[in-house]
Order: C-alpha cells, then sequence, then structure tokens
C-alpha cells in the first residue's frame, strides 16, 4: 500500500488549526496537529503551522496528495480563509481538495457515544443561533437526517420533537438524542439539563478530525478539484412555519430588514440627499440598467440571471438614481451571521470620482449595522489601483490574498486582496 499524507485545515470557529495525517506501508495513520486560538491571526498562521508539521515529518508540500478543509458553516471570515487556503495549495501542488463539513465532523466527535442515538450537533452562529444538523449511525456510516440549517437555539428541542414521531416510524422505533457542540458550553441554560437527552463533547472539532474523515474519502476517490471547493453558508432557518413562509420569512434571522420603520425597507427610498441622487433599494425593474453597468465596468460581470437570483435570496441591494429616475450605480451584499460580504459595486463610465460610489458604499454599511452586524469584508483586484485606492480612503484594511481569484483570459488567473472594514 502506497503512503498518504493528508493536510487538513479548519478555521470556521473561533479558533484555527491544521492537522497532517501520514499513513505507512501498511496503512496505518498517523496525526500531529497545530492550534491557533487568536482569532485575527488565522490567515498569517496557516502555513506557519503547516510548514511546522512537514519538518516535523520531514515531508515537502510536494509530498502532500490531497487537502481537506472545514467547509462550515461557520464564521463567514473563517469560512473563506480555509476554503483559498485549500484551493491555494489545490491549485499550487496539484492536488485534489475535499470539503467536511463542520457540523459532520463535530458529530464524529460523538460517534463513540452514540449508542443507537441520533447525534445533534449544534454550533454556536453567535446572536442565540445555532447551525444544526442531525445524523444516525447505519452500516457504521453516518447517515444524513437533518442537513446543515440555521435555527436559535431556544427553538432546537421544539423542532427536534416535532419531527420524532416521523423519525420513530420510519425506523420502527422511539428515537434518542445526542447533542453535541461548542453550543453546549455557548448556550448552557437552554441546551442542557434536559430529561431523555444525552449530551456528548461541547467542542467545535479541530483538523484533526477533519483530516480523518478525509482519509476514507480519499480511499472512496470523493475528492474533488481544487476549483470545485466552496464554502457552506447556512441561510435556511428550519424552524419557520408554512404561513412565514408563504409571508416571505426565511433565510438567516440576523440578516432581515429592519423592523423599527413604518414602511418596509424594499417600499421606501433611503438616504435621501439634498442634491440630484438618491439611493434606493434595488428591485426588478432596476436589473437591466444594473447589468448595463455591470457589462462596462467588469471583466467577467454578473448576468442577468444573476443579479435576479441573488434578488430572490434575500441578498440585498441597491441602486443610485437621479432626478429622471436613471440608474448611475449599484451595490450587491451578502449578510451571513457574523459578517457582511460586498459582492459588487460599481458606477456607471461618466459619473465616477463624483461621490456616488461613496454613498452606495455607506448605505451598504448602514444596512449592515441595521442587521445587527459591525464587520464587512471584500474582495478586489491587486492590479485595479483605483478601488484598492476607495476602499483604504473608506478605512478598509487588507486581511489576506486568495490566490487565483479572478479567472483570466488564456487560463490565467489573478489573486484577489481580501479587504475588512471593523464597524462601531
Amino acid at each position: 500500500m502506497t503512503n498518504i499524507n493528508l493536510i487538513g485545515i479548519e478555521t470556521s470557529g473561533t479558533g484555527s488549526s491544521v492537522a497532517l495525517l501520514c499513513t505507512n506501508e501498511q496503512g496505518n495513520a498517523r496525526v500531529t496537529v497545530r492550534h491557533n486560538e487568536l482569532g485575527q491571526q488565522h490567515a498569517e498562521r496557516l502555513l506557519p503551522m503547516l510548514d511546522e508539521l512537514l519538518a516535523e515529518a520531514g515531508l515537502q508540500k510536494s509530498d502532500i496528495h490531497g487537502i481537506a478543509f472545514g467547509q462550515g458553516p461557520g464564521g463567514f471570515t473563517g469560512l473563506r480563509i480555509a476554503c483559498g487556503a485549500a484551493q491555494g495549495l489545490g491549485f499550487g501542488l496539484g492536488v485534489p481538495v475535499y470539503p467536511v463539513t463542520s457540523l459532520r465532523a463535530t458529530a464524529e466527535l460523538a460517534r463513540l457515544q452514540a449508542d443507537g442515538h441520533y447525534i445533534v450537533s449544534v454550533l454556536d452562529a453567535r446572536m442565540s443561533e445555532v447551525f444544526m444538523a442531525v445524523y444516525r449511525e447505519d452500516d457504521n456510516q453516518l447517515e444524513t437526517v437533518q442537513g446543515p440549517c440555521l435555527i436559535a437555539a431556544s427553538q432546537v428541542f421544539a423542532w427536534l420533537e416535532s419531527q420524532r414521531d416521523e423519525w420513530s416510524r420510519n425506523q420502527g422505533q422511539d428515537i434518542r438524542f445526542l447533542l453535541a457542540g461548542n453550543a453546549l458550553a455557548a448556550y448552557p441554560d437552554i441546551l442542557q439539563g434536559h430529561n431523555g437527552i444525552a449530551y456528548g463533547p461541547a467542542e467545535w472539532a479541530g483538523a484533526d478530525t477533519v483530516v480523518r474523515l478525509a482519509l476514507s474519502a480519499w480511499h472512496n476517490h470523493q475528492f474533488i478539484l481544487a476549483d470545485h471547493a466552496s464554502p457552506l453558508y447556512v441561510r435556511d432557518k428550519v424552524a419557520f412555519t408554512t404561513r412565514e413562509r408563504e409571508q416571505g420569512a426565511g433565510g438567516n434571522p440576523k440578516a432581515s430588514l429592519p423592523v423599527n420603520s413604518s414602511l418596509p425597507l424594499s417600499e421606501k427610498a433611503v438616504q435621501p440627499l439634498e442634491d440630484d441622487y438618491m439611493v434606493q433599494v434595488m428591485k426588478e425593474e432596476h436589473i437591466d440598467a444594473v447589468v448595463a453597468i455591470e457589462r462596462a465596468v467588469q471583466e467577467k460581470p454578473w448576468t442577468k440571471g444573476n443579479f435576479l437570483d441573488a434578488l430572490n435570496a434575500n441578498y440585498p441591494g441597491c441602486v443610485i438614481i437621479d432626478r429622471e429616475n436613471r440608474v448611475l450605480g449599484f451595490a450587491m451584499q451578502m449578510l451571513a451571521p457574523d459578517v457582511s460580504h460586498l459582492l459588487l459595486i460599481g458606477v456607471t463610465p461618466g459619473f465616477q470620482g463624483q461621490g456616488l460610489g461613496a454613498r452606495l458604499l455607506a448605505f451598504t454599511e448602514n444596512r449592515l449595522k441595521e442587521a445587527g452586524l459591525t464587520m464587512q469584508v471584500l474582495e478586489v483586484r491587486p492590479s485595479n489601483r483605483q478601488a484598492s485606492a476607495f476602499y483604504k480612503r473608506h478605512n478598509y484594511v487588507q486581511i489576506g490574498v486568495r490566490k487565483g481569484y479572478y479567472a483570466g483570459n488564456n487560463g490565467e488567473s489573478e489573486d484577489a486582496l481580501v479587504l475588512q472594514k471593523q464597524l462601531a
């Protein structure tokens, strides 16, 4: 049997870790791991920790056969760091990658205690919410009963009870639950101490668990090409009722629109200005004009379908218009549980440099604060010095680099600078 060397990367929680798994000719695996608990240094510490592990094992990066990474759900920035690192290493070394959901890794920590229980993984999503998934053991494999979702911590048990009868009928036996994950420590008064509930490890699985799960995936040829890797963002709330969904409820509750105004934000203009311009919420009627601007300012523009899909998914968008109701610029963002991601921003040529972009940017920042968030991240091409200078003027600072993020012509690619702004 050929020796196998796999790397695991996990940054979706509050800490980060890197693990190295090496098998010998008999197939026995040895795992070594490095941890970093300084949340602001995830990106800076990943490669040094990897170099330390490889040096200890007497290996080079060229000896790595595959990269496993924590796909999420979890902290928005951390997910992007892990995925970006896996992609960068995968591209650079010409090796495949394997995504492992953080909830599946959590279930693995509790597996030895399962004893016929359904394993309910619960991870802290902040603001009294948890990421949740449910698994059961079948033929020595964990089968997904409920995929990753976002739910209020106070609703976990009510939702599980609402499913118990159906699951019991399907299995022909009573269902028992075993809870595991760091949400147990984050919300002990809500999640712990319930009669009839078993409890497993109250922690977030690290890279050592991720890479062990990847070993079986390697043998089963489940690794994927690096450019197919993506983070897992959980936005659905399973506990919404049918009526709530019919009324438009859904998505991440912390990304909801403000409720302290007499009109829904989607029905009124915001940031009215004293001059000839006004910022409004983007609607479907604006899309054609937005697409025209996007094509004029982007090398790889979004399509009309991309914008429609974003609006249908409740991604916040805005436009800036003049007194003749012409769309002169736009912005599109995504609100995750802990951070806002500015996806796009553009101003039509001929109106750039007049402060319209700054007004759009200010609108996105106000919206994330209204949603209870305090941080916005974005990517920009290093070659786009005008945009880099624009963000710098507005107090965005670089926190990392995503290798080969922007696709170019003739198979070429360009890195992305990852910028961040912390708002009060």
